[in-house]
Formats: structure tokens, C-alpha cells, sequence
């Protein structure tokens, strides 16, 4: 994992209910997501780790070799087809499942009172989602984590996504942040 002194700098000015579109590139996105979580539950917030890009099983092996508490995050997993919860993660298995992705955010903001919500690809899911409806889903969840005081990360690479679509997500948040 490298450091970035620009995202350390960016994530040390967060504050509750901040949200951020945090716009990376392929090479560095995967570094850039697990700093910003890493950064996060240092400062004791508890995490819910929507992941579009990469299973639960690898990305808690990859957290635990970077020393990041995972106790500290629940995860929701739109990669793999698995039916059986644990103890911090609900395996959804499909990106387009936005309904149930929003009811599993719903019970997990009930956690925790200082907590953040990432998405650790919205590229990915606009590959699987319409861009109209991504960006309804997106509006109602910052709404929604605006209103429980909650920060909203969502990760963007090389705002390789529809113009209209980035402009919106941008609009809604209160910090763009490009690495």
C-alpha cells in the first residue's frame, strides 16, 4: 500500500455527514480505497465496504496484511454467489440488486453512530446498472447517510463513467477528491 499525502490530506479534513467523490486511477484505485479506509478506522469510524471489484475473502486477506482493524467494517459483497452471512459481511452476489444493497445499508448505519459507507467501485457498477438508475440509487443513499451523519465515499476510476452520471455524483457531494 503507498502513501498519498494529497487523499491523507483530503481524508484528515472529513467530517461527519461529508460526502466524497473520490476519483482515482486503475493502477492506484485498490491502494487509494484501502488508505481511505485504513485512514478512517484510525480515526475510529466504522466502516460498510460496498465491494463491486474484488470478493470479501480477498479483500480481508489484503486488510489484515495492511494492519487495517476489519472488526471495524462490515462488508457487503456484489461479487460472490454465496448464500450464507458471517460475521461482518452479506454476500449480495449482483450489482444490480440495488434494493437489497440500500435494505443491508439501512441495517448496518444501526451499527454504529460515527461510521462511513464506501463504494468501493461505482464504475463497476454502472458496467451492470443503468446510469439513470445508479444515479437515483446514489442520491437517496447520500440523502440518506447526509441525514444519519454518516460519511459517503464513492470511488470512481478515471471518471470513466457516463459525463452526466459523474456530474450528478459531483453535484451531490461535498468533496471531489482526484488522485
Amino acid at each position: 500500500m503507498k502513501r498519498n499525502p494529497v487523499l491523507k490530506k483530503e481524508l484528515k479534513k472529513l467530517s461527519d455527514a461529508d460526502m466524497v467523490l473520490l476519483d482515482t486511477d486503475a493502477k492506484t484505485a485498490f491502494d487509494t480505497v484501502m488508505l481511505t479506509v485504513k485512514s478512517l478506522t484510525a480515526k475510529k469510524y466504522f466502516g460498510i465496504i460496498i465491494t463491486a471489484n474484488r470478493p470479501y475473502n480477498t479483500l480481508i486477506e489484503a486488510y489484515n496484511k495492511a494492519g487495517i482493524d476489519i472488526n471495524k467494517l462490515f462488508f457487503v459483497d456484489c461479487v460472490t454467489k454465496q448464500e450464507t452471512p458471517g460475521k461482518n459481511v452479506l454476500f449480495i452476489g449482483n450489482t444490480t440488486a440495488l434494493t437489497n444493497i440500500a435494505i443491508c445499508i439501512d441495517e448496518c448505519l444501526q451499527l454504529s453512530t460515527k461510521r462511513f459507507v464506501l463504494i468501493d467501485s461505482i464504475t463497476t457498477m454502472l458496467l451492470h446498472n443503468d446510469a439513470g438508475i445508479l444515479a437515483r440509487f446514489s442520491h437517496n443513499l447520500l440523502t440518506k447517510l447526509r441525514m444519519t451523519k454518516a460519511i459517503g465515499i464513492l470511488v470512481t476510476v478515471d471518471k470513466n463513467i457516463n459525463k452526466e452520471l459523474y456530474a450528478e455524483l459531483a453535484q451531490l457531494c461535498d468533496i471531489v477528491i482526484q488522485i
